[in-house]
């Protein structure tokens, strides 16, 4: 493209009035006036000596305003060219920028489908699921050409490579917690799942971002929360059956007095004077006395949770406490009896 040169000839207007003249003339006009004293004699006078003043000041004012107009017209036929040659190379300009324009959106697209491609095939090296992958950040140089691709390869692979490490982590927080879940379970009847723990496993991945926590303390971490839930519902599940145990050591304690007051009760005298006939001999013979069965040993002193080979027993257990408190227990003990084969009826309810 040739250079524009640009050269310039500044001829500087001449303009000029007898102002030395004039100005002498308005100084001794105003010197006339400085001290002027009014009177009924002179008011006429000075009123119209004032309007021939203002008619000097206008007259000035016209000639003043018509050579600078004369004196602006050059200066106005010298913005007007400017600015008509300023426009065609404006033009010139739009033009040219509709082309490159287009042509930076083609290289930013090219370059787009490049990057895409090289994070397709990094995101399947790496095994990312979907969730992970949507993960991905946009670098912000992404659309400005003057970034190479090498820096934002390397970019995403910094990405990559994080959300990678974030997913092991999860992986492998689940395998604890499926682990450490079954084998807590293995020693309680109600059963604990494994998305009851996805708030604590999400915060510890959340926490994971700080390299100074390792996913060694992740894992023990997850799994003293586990086995502390376990221990929770164990100690729960070994009190209702302590209570079992007692409120059936108290039934049998109930029984074996009942029998043994069976047993003593004194039988009713006859009186002398009825005739022993055979039949009344007979009606008045003595009872066999019926051999009542010896209290057996609680089934529950020996195992607790009796399957159905064993001799069934019934037993009754009172709960006292709060609703929410008698709720819960009543459904660990529902599930453990259901796990024990054993029948669970609730006879009755009652406030006191």
């Amino acid at each position: 493209m040739n250079e524009l040169q640009i050269t310039e000839q500044i001829v500087a207007p001449i303009l000029t009035l007898n102002f030395d003249e004039l100005e002498a003339q308005a100084k001794q006009i105003a010197d006339t006036y400085t001290s002027v004293a009014i009177t009924d004699d002179t008011y006429m006078s000075a009123k119209a000596d004032a309007k021939k003043l203002a008619g000097y000041v206008n007259d000035i004012e016209k000639k003043r305003k018509a050579i600078k107009s004369q004196a602006e017209a050059p200066i106005k036929e010298f913005d007007k060219r400017c600015k008509a040659i300023e426009q065609i190379l404006t033009d010139a300009k739009t033009a040219i920028e509709g082309v490159t324009v287009k042509y930076d959106e083609d290289r930013k697209a090219e370059r787009r489908d490049k990057i895409q491609k090289y994070v397709d095939k990094q995101v399947a090296a790496a095994g990312l699921r979907n969730e992970y992958i949507a993960m991905l950040v946009e670098p912000a140089s992404l659309n400005n050409l003057s970034a190479t691709l090498k820096s934002l390869k390397e970019e995403y692979d910094a990405q990559i490579i994080s959300l990678k490490n974030r997913q092991d982590a999860e992986d492998t927080l689940t395998a604890t917690i499926t682990a450490t879940v079954d084998a807590a379970n293995s020693k309680i009847s109600q059963q604990m799942k494994y998305e009851a723990f996805n708030v604590e496993k999400q915060a510890i991945i959340n926490r994971l971002a700080d390299p100074s926590f390792t996913i060694a303390e992740a894992i023990s971490e997850i799994t003293a929360t586990i086995n502390k839930r376990a221990d929770e519902i164990l100690e729960a599940e070994e009190n209702i059956r302590k209570a079992a145990i007692e409120a059936e050591r108290k039934r049998q304690e109930e029984a074996a007095a009942a029998a043994a007051a069976a047993q003593t009760t004194p039988e009713e005298d006859v009186p002398d004077t009825i005739a022993e006939t055979p039949a009344v001999a007979e009606a008045i013979a003595p009872v066999p006395e019926v051999q009542q069965p010896a209290p057996t040993v609680s089934p529950f002193e020996q195992n607790p949770f009796a399957t159905h080979t064993e001799p069934k027993y019934e037993g009754n257990i009172t709960l006292t406490g709060t609703s929410a408190a008698i709720t819960v227990v009543m459904k660990v003990l529902q599930e453990t009896c259901t796990a024990q084969n054993v029948t669970f009826t609730v006879t009755s309810t009652r406030q006191v």
